[in-house]
């Protein structure tokens, strides 16, 4: 009998030791995969742009004609233009065209411009409330504007019949 004991009492003990371990190891084994995820999403955007960036080195300079330089300067805001000003502009123009394609702007924000060593980074934020037609009808007219407008981010959130977006903007100005 003393050696059943034993046995059971061993028993407990490995069955406590084992639902410890299962309480220990399987949130670090999900933390772990979640890491793995996202590394491999760092990684395939690092290889997609070291691509581009291979492509592009890659390209003579004689194919990149003086016209096609002078297009895509006139997209970017020259260097002596404020950036509080580029930022009002830019707003006022997504203004027009969300009102016009039925859209009521909500609120805004301007956030810090991204300073880099040839280009500047302008971000502008806006909160935005309709139909998702609308937000469609705005955005294509977002890639007509005169300037380059990138789209940087956008949330839909569902409020009642209607939807709230957030539309994060960038626009650029030439540092040299």
């Amino acid at each position: 009998m003393p050696v059943m004991k034993d046995f059971k009492t061993v028993g407990i003990y490995l069955i406590i030791i084992l639902a410890i371990m299962k309480f220990v190891l399987v949130p670090i084994n999900n933390s772990l995969n979640a890491k793995k995820t996202v590394l491999n999403e760092y990684l395939d955007t690092y290889r997609t742009r070291s691509l581009i960036i291979q492509k592009y080195i890659s390209t003579p300079e004689t194919e990149k004609t003086g016209e096609e330089k002078e297009r895509f300067l006139k997209l970017i805001n020259p260097k002596d233009s404020p950036i509080p000003v580029i930022q009002s502009k830019t707003l006022s123009s997504v203004i027009e065209k969300a009102e016009k394609n039925g859209l009521t702007v909500l609120n805004f924000e301007l956030p810090d411009a991204a300073t880099g060593k040839n280009i500047t980074e302008v971000p502008l934020l806006v909160r935005l409330k309709g139909t998702p037609k609308a937000l469609t009808d705005l955005l294509k007219d977002v890639r007509k504007m005169a300037s380059l407008t990138e789209i940087k981010g956008l949330q839909i959130e569902k409020s009642g019949d209607e939807f709230l977006f957030t539309i994060t903007l960038t626009t650029y100005r030439v540092e040299r």
